[in-house]
């Protein structure tokens, strides 16, 4: 392996001026952090299943998992313990270690850009664009495990392409570590030790030895999830949902498995798009230099990802009924960031939460769609270089990297058609299809600071565009934080004064899956699904046929819209 020579990196500017991106990034994160308050004892979306096995470990000394718990989640466990630690267990505390793990997330992208060739400039500008996504922002203030597994899979990525570049076997070895890491987070991590046998393979050689150096990581890979499942059947036993959100085989052959793989195929690429509109702003178009079947092939490429996203990104898939953003559920909802888990918003689905304009989720969705079929144009022009890159070995040699990431960003999307409809999961796409689009465009750094005017206001406008993410990001984050905080300090005050108890109130599904989750429970007809008892109080965002307002309870928005209010209401008497 050493007598391989290394490929020659980008210049490195001097310590202070290599510095200065870190500090911008940490700098931002920060305010962006301290702006939004992340402080506040209470669950937010599903990580009060996640936070219960922290909270055992913590006080009783050993892992107690919920059967709530569908992922390996024991790496995320360690991490949350560590900082509760010192202090005893809180959600500040978990809150506070994803936030951690948010700013590894945006360094390691800076760094995989910068190993993609990037300049300081364009590198700075893309993991910025990652954290003012209003999913990685919103999620770095939870304990849900998307931004820890993405963090730990971007450093892993990033270490493993300097350790090839560089050719030294303890960076990639270090990767593959981290790898086993995401592994005991999220069980997507088997997609990294695929990628990082097919780098290790490409790199060095179809050769006995690369084979060879080829099967550590799924050999690591494959102990570790194996270890972790002898653990859990020996020890804490395996959860009710474990492994639930993967479909078993029988279902291939179901229409409704079908129904979402397509619909997921369709709205991938939309929410992707979407987030990466600026990028596509800020890098210039690509010159169309291709000829003869590569050029047929992208053409191709590009007319049928057009042609599947007109079709079935602005249907609900199943119907012919127009759809617009957004169309995945839970984190980015309707004029704000969620989910809001309550009796009227999710399970009657009432318009109690603030809702925008029709006319700007039209924009939202010609926007959407506008980035999407971008994006199949560049996957056009990448697959179309493919044949020409593994023809001849000097451009392997230089494309390897390039190719590593396409294989990545392909297992991840082929995980995501079979995965929930959840928007969150596509955060981990967004640096690998920025760098695959970069490839394409080949942007050198005289190009972004050209004076050409055209070119100016593009980048402005890019620019104009990562402010607006991150002021609704700030915003929807804060709002989200500002009504939940509300809503467990009157429900602890509730409970405190004996007005109710967790049994005789509908507040949501983390209060009643921090205070009464039990596996098998069966939902009475007309109650909401998530461990209800008795519904004569609610806890709702707005008002509910067949109940009475006798207590509100106001909390800041800083969105544009009505007054944020919580209200406690009771059952009418039937007279």
């Amino acid at each position: 392996m050493g007598k391989r020579r290394a490929i020659a990196a980008p210049k490195h500017p001097s310590f202070l001026a290599g510095l200065a991106p870190s500090l911008i990034l940490l700098a931002a994160w920060s305010a962006m952090t301290v702006v939004t308050n992340p402080i506040g004892d209470f669950p937010l979306n599903d990580d009060w299943a996640f936070g219960r096995p922290v909270k055992t470990l913590l006080e009783e000394g050993r892992v107690e998992f919920t059967g709530w718990m569908s992922m390996t989640l024991i790496a995320q466990v360690l991490w949350g313990a560590l900082f509760g630690w010192p202090f005893g267990f809180s959600f500040t505390a978990l809150r506070i270690s994803t936030l951690t793990l948010g700013f590894v997330g945006i360094w390691s992208t800076y760094g995989l850009l910068r190993e993609a060739g990037a300049d300081r400039r364009t590198a700075t500008f893309g993991a910025l664009l990652v954290a003012v996504c209003p999913l990685y922002f919103a999620l770095s203030h939870t304990f849900m495990t998307d931004v820890p597994f993405f963090a730990v899979g971007m450093l892993a990525l990033w270490l493993f392409a300097r350790g090839l570049r560089r050719d030294r076997a303890v960076e990639w070895v270090a990767a593959v570590g981290l790898m086993c890491i995401a592994v005991l987070i999220r069980q997507f991590g088997f997609a990294l030790a695929v990628t990082f046998a097919f780098g290790l393979a490409v790199r060095y050689g179809r050769t006995r030895r690369s084979i060879a150096l080829a099967t550590i990581p799924i050999i690591a890979s494959a102990l570790c999830y194996g270890a972790f499942m002898m653990w859990l059947k020996s020890g804490p036993g395996v959860p009710e949902l474990y492994g639930a959100q993967y479909p078993s085989p029988a279902s291939l052959f179901t229409l409704d498995f079908w129904f979402r793989a397509a619909f997921n195929l369709a709205t991938i690429p939309l929410y992707v798009g979407l987030f990466l509109g600026p990028w596509l702003l800020f890098l210039p178009s690509p010159p169309i230099t291709l000829r003869g079947s590569a050029a047929w092939q992208a053409a191709a490429t590009f007319l049928m990802g057009a042609i599947v996203e007109l079709v079935l990104s602005v249907t609900a898939i199943d119907t012919v009924v127009p759809r617009l953003m957004p169309l995945r559920g839970n984190v980015f909802i309707n004029f704000g960031i969620g989910p809001a888990l309550l009796h009227d918003t999710y399970f009657l689905n009432l318009p109690n939460h603030p809702r925008a304009p029709l006319w700007i989720w039209t924009l939202v969705t010609l926007a959407s769609l506008v980035g999407a079929v971008r994006l199949f144009r560049y996957a056009g022009l990448n697959f179309a270089g493919l044949p020409a890159v593994f023809r001849r070995a000097d451009s392997l040699h230089h494309e390897w990297f390039h190719v590593v990431i396409a294989v990545c960003a392909t297992l991840y999307c082929l995980l995501l058609l079979i995965a929930p409809r959840f928007d969150r999961y596509v955060i981990f796409l967004l640096p690998l299809v920025m760098i695959l689009v970069a490839r394409v465009q080949r942007a050198s750094p005289g190009s972004l600071n050209s004076s050409n005017p055209a070119a100016a206001r593009r980048v402005a406008i890019a620019w104009l565009g990562l402010l607006l993410f991150g002021w609704f990001s700030i915003a929807g984050t804060h709002d989200y934080l500002a009504w939940n905080r509300v809503r467990w300090n009157t429900l602890r005050q509730l409970l405190a004064d004996g007005t109710i108890t967790s049994k005789t109130i509908d507040a949501g599904v983390e209060f009643h899956g921090w205070y009464d989750y039990r596996d098998r429970h069966l939902a009475e007809v007309g109650k909401s699904w998530w461990w209800v008892e008795d519904d004569g109080y609610i806890l709702t965002l707005g008002p509910v046929s067949g109940y009475q307002n006798i207590r509100e309870y106001p909390y800041s928005r800083w969105l544009p819209g009505p007054e944020g209010r919580l209200y406690l209401m009771r059952r009418r008497t039937k007279s």
